[in-house]
C-alpha cells in the first residue's frame, strides 16, 4: 500500500477547504460521487454498501444532496432529510479519501447542519455513521445513542448519533467568538 503524501499545513488545508464549491447533485454527478464512495471503501464504508449507495444516487432523493467540487471535480457529497417534524438526518456524507485531513468533510458538515437548523422547527439532527467516523461527528457536539458491533459489516460497527440545535447553536456561537 502506497503512503498517503503529507498533508499540506493548516493555513493552507482551510485555504483548500474554503475554495470548494457546494451545489445540489444532479444525475451528471453520479460517477463522480460513486468514485469518492470507492475511494473509502473498505476503511470507511463496506464493499457490500455500494449497491445501496448507487440506488440512493439514481432514485428520487428525498431531502436534499449536495455535491463538493474542488476545480471542477468532485471531491465529496452529502445530504440531509426531515425524518419527522423537527427531526433530521444526515444521508450519505463522505469526501474523497485523498482529500481526508483537509477540512472538506468539516465544511461539507457545517453546510448540511446550517442547512437543516435553517428551519427553526429543527431541535436535532441525526446520523448514522461507523466507529471509524464517529469522533469526526463528536468534535461538532454529537452524542453516541448507540453501537451495535458489526451492524454495518463485519468490522464495521454501526454508530447511531444525535446532535440537538442547543448544542450546535452553543458550538456555533462559540466557533464566532472564540
Amino acid at each position: 500500500m502506497q503512503a498517503a503524501p503529507p498533508l499540506p499545513p493548516q493555513t493552507e488545508r482551510q485555504r483548500i477547504a474554503e475554495s470548494v464549491v457546494f451545489r445540489t447533485y444532479q444525475a451528471s454527478d453520479h460517477e463522480g460521487c460513486l468514485a469518492a464512495f470507492m475511494s473509502n471503501v473498505p476503511a470507511y464504508f463496506a464493499a457490500s454498501e455500494v449497491p445501496e449507495f448507487q440506488h440512493f444516487l439514481a432514485t428520487p432523493l428525498d431531502g436534499t444532496y449536495l455535491v463538493a467540487e474542488l476545480h471542477g471535480r468532485i471531491v465529496g457529497c452529502g445530504g440531509w432529510c426531515a425524518n419527522a417534524p423537527g427531526v433530521g438526518r444526515l444521508t450519505w456524507g463522505l469526501v474523497h479519501r485523498d482529500c481526508h485531513g483537509m477540512a472538506m468533510g468539516a465544511a461539507l458538515l457545517r453546510a448540511r447542519l446550517e442547512s437543516l437548523f435553517a428551519d427553526e422547527a429543527m431541535r436535532e439532527v441525526g446520523i448514522d455513521t461507523s466507529q471509524h467516523s464517529a469522533g469526526f461527528f463528536a468534535r461538532y457536539g454529537f452524542v453516541r445513542l448507540e453501537e451495535v458491533e458489526d451492524g454495518i459489516a463485519p468490522g464495521l460497527h454501526l454508530v447511531r448519533m444525535q446532535l440537538r440545535r442547543s448544542d450546535w447553536a452553543a458550538r456555533s456561537q462559540g466557533a464566532r467568538h472564540g
